[in-house]
């Protein structure tokens, strides 16, 4: 049937003005036959060209602007044609066959298949009408932007604007979208501005920064397609289905983190595990008609044909080094600068990389820094950053993980890698988890006195890390591995609900927080199945037992949940040792700091202070200290021998000290673990002070011994009931 174009707004008694936006003469055709219907002449119509459409053919004639200087302030009425995809169950949603029967975007048809869709199915062309503004209005924000544009140019581009917003409530709010960006950044008084404080500080012509600046623009800029973003989350849901059963999330939690982004810039921080991160909250949001994130993605993923794909759906690409580049740095903070003065989400890891050890990796400042600034300096109003936590059941790059953490090398990204890890992807991974932390509000007031370059943006990534540690969600999987690691005999799902039946009970008993009923025995075979699919574990003899090597993958699934149980295994040990309490507990978070994020220490002490003892039916310094104690041991005994040694060298001597029975944590034989412990020797000087390296390795002998005690056995009345 033929749809029901709107009508033009009462002008009153001044002149009113048609702004055409035309992608072919077709289109120019019935627009002039709508408004000729509603009285409006020739005369009374000026055309633009589409955004569609490249930008070199986007330029506006001089004709626009004479009339908008005529001085009779017409009313700017802005409009332009919307083709939309068929109605199925009530909505225009674009399918993959949508696109392959059209050959592109079916939202953006050629000149030819505009007049078949006019005729043979005229309901899916709409009119779209914008806000309108007079003349006057106009000049006056023209005169008011400080933006180096011509009249006519920003006329013309406030009604692209406005045309875009008034086509989203047609399609959809999955499509808003920066649209002009490097040109828009590039006319800005504040922008030339910074470009002449670069060019006279480098004593260079301000052309040639300028030039340099807009290209490196471009080359962080994302550049969203419509179609892309429809095609893309096709891919993801085609791509995450191969594995996964589902992403669960709470689908109110997320329209409601999104209901605060007309009034504040909203800042997504997830934690990063995998290069499925991305995609699954790239797909979610578009699942919810949400506007995709601009994500920050590293350079190492811009090969074709992923690059072109992601930087259209919303990636933007940040070089790893440009510390001396003036010029990119500008040009990556006036990005950022835009994407919050006009509330475009933004969302990047801040762990800068993915975490190979299932532990959160330590924050990168610099993006945070530059945000931080932005605002300072008046981007927005009010910005709220939202802590995500995004953990798997199971997950296909936890292979490569163990591989690189006992040395290997890291595969680089690439179409060979990506065809890898999708073929990885058809074994059986269980459940996606995303859950959203408590969000930090900010407003300008409340952070005039954070210095971007200060300690305060430490103590805000700190923070941010860990609201995402009180997210995320205990798995199945993860307590098995933490049951099996503690003691890898050979087990059956039977025997491992059992022994996992004391830490269910003091899960339940803490509240916190789980992806999915723990301690059931039903769950249990299912992750042994799932491990044995991934050769992790290896049918013996009695069921079940962990394959000599895969230690490092299970550490991997036990870490997502460490620390949730560090407060009880440092209070434990406390608690065993003959010093003051406080002061012993206080000296361990010294001594973990590379490898845990804590509160503050009062804070901190007084969790630790609250843990009741006497309800505690396991011994939490062996399941959760032991490895990093043995891994800090093997480190400072290297630097003893060798105080110049580095990662890989503590990561001999530990596989050494592994064989002879020394320590007995096969988890404490990992790269990344001797990289933290390097940290403690340079933090604490052992390099330079034997003494201190020797006095050290005797304490951490003496935490170990602490911590190879048994269980403690509390009567059964003082036994928690799970449940309860």
């Amino acid at each position: 049937m033929p749809a029901v174009w709107p009508d033009l707004p009462d002008p009153g008694d001044r002149p009113l003005i048609v702004v055409a936006e035309t992608a072919s003469s077709f289109e120019a055709q019935i627009i002039r036959a709508w408004a000729k219907a509603q009285s409006v002449t020739p005369a009374g119509i000026l055309e633009v060209p589409s955004m569609r459409r490249r930008f070199g053919r986007r330029r506006v004639s001089r004709r626009a602007e004479a009339r908008f200087l005529r001085g009779d302030n017409p009313l700017i009425v802005p409009v332009r044609i919307a083709w939309t995809v068929p109605e199925r169950d009530g909505r225009r949603a674009v399918r993959p066959l949508d696109l392959l029967a059209s050959l592109g975007d079916p939202r953006d048809p050629d000149p030819i298949r505009q007049r078949w869709i006019h005729r043979r199915n005229p309901d899916r062309c709409q009119i779209v009408i914008a806000e309108p503004a007079t003349a006057d209005e106009i000049i006056e924000r023209w005169r008011d932007s400080a933006e180096a544009w011509r009249l006519g140019e920003y006329a013309a581009h406030l009604a692209w604007i406005g045309l875009e917003r008034a086509e989203r409530q047609l399609r959809g709010n999955r499509y808003k979208v920066a649209r002009f960006v490097p040109d828009t950044i590039t006319r800005q008084g504040a922008y030339l501005d910074g470009i002449a404080h670069l060019a006279e500080d480098a004593d260079w012509p301000f052309e040639l920064v300028a030039a340099r600046t807009k290209r490196y623009l471009k080359e962080i800029a994302a550049n969203h397609s419509t179609l892309v973003i429809d095609l893309v989350a096709h891919l993801i849901h085609l791509l995450y289905t191969q594995g996964y059963q589902d992403i669960d999330y709470d689908q109110d939690r997320v329209r409601d983190i999104y209901s605060a982004a007309d009034r504040s810039a909203l800042v997504f921080l997830p934690s990063h595990k995998s290069q499925l991160d991305r995609l699954v909250m790239q797909y979610i949001l578009w699942e919810n008609d949400l506007p995709p994130s601009h994500t920050a993605g590293g350079i190492n993923i811009n090969f074709w044909p992923v690059g072109p794909l992601v930087r259209r759906s919303g990636v933007f690409f940040i070089r790893r080094s440009f510390k001396e580049n003036e010029p990119y740095k500008f040009a990556l903070k006036s990005y950022l600068r835009y994407l919050l003065s006009r509330r475009f989400p933004i969302e990047w890891f801040l762990e800068g990389g993915r975490s190979r050890t299932g532990k959160l990796r330590a924050p990168s400042y610099g993006m945070l820094s530059y945000i931080v600034a932005a605002f300072k300096e008046g981007a927005t109003e009010s910005m709220r950053f939202v802590p995500v936590s995004i953990s798997y059941d199971q997950l296909f790059d936890v292979g490569d993980y163990a591989t690189e953490a006992r040395g290997g090398g890291k595969q680089s990204e690439s179409i060979g890698y990506v065809i890898a890890a999708v073929r990885r992807l058809k074994r059986r991974h269980g459940r996606v988890y995303i859950r959203f932390g408590e969000p930090m509000e900010f407003e300008r007031s409340g952070i005039d006195e954070m210095d971007p370059d200060s300690l305060d943006v430490a103590k805000l990534a700190f923070e941010v890390m860990h609201r995402i540690n009180e997210a995320t969600p205990i798995t199945p999987t993860a307590l098995a591995c933490l049951v099996m690691l503690d003691d890898p005999k050979a087990t059956d799902p039977t025997d491992l609900t059992a022994r996992a039946a004391p830490l269910v009970r003091h899960i339940e008993h803490r509240g916190f927080p789980i992806a999915a009923p723990l301690g059931q025995e039903d769950d249990m075979a299912t992750v042994l199945l799932r491990l044995r699919e991934h050769e992790i574990v290896a049918p013996v003899m009695n069921g079940m037992a962990p394959v000599a090597g895969q230690e490092l993958a299970l550490a991997f699934y036990k870490n997502t949940m460490i620390h949730h149980l560090l407060p009880c295994a440092l209070a434990q040990m406390a608690d065993a040792l003959p010093e003051d309490t406080d002061e012993v507990a206080a000296e361990l978070r010294d001594l973990l700091k590379f490898d845990f994020f804590f509160a503050g220490r009062e804070a901190f002490l007084d969790d630790v202070r609250s843990i009741d003892l006497g309800q505690l039916e396991e011994w939490f310094p062996r399941l959760v200290l032991l490895p990093f104690l043995e891994g800090y041991l093997a480190a400072v005994d290297t630097v003893v021998s060798d105080p110049d040694a580095d990662d890989r060298a503590c990561l001999g001597r530990a596989s050494d000290m592994l064989a002879d029975g020394a320590i007995s944590r096969a988890e404490a034989v990992s790269l990344p673990m001797m990289r933290a412990a390097l940290q403690l020797v340079d933090h604490l000087g052992l390099r330079e002070d034997r003494e201190a390296a020797t006095e050290t390795l005797a304490r951490l002998t003496e935490l170990i011994t602490v911590a190879h005690r048994p269980a403690p056995k509390p009567a059964p009345s003082d036994v928690p009931v799970a449940g309860q």
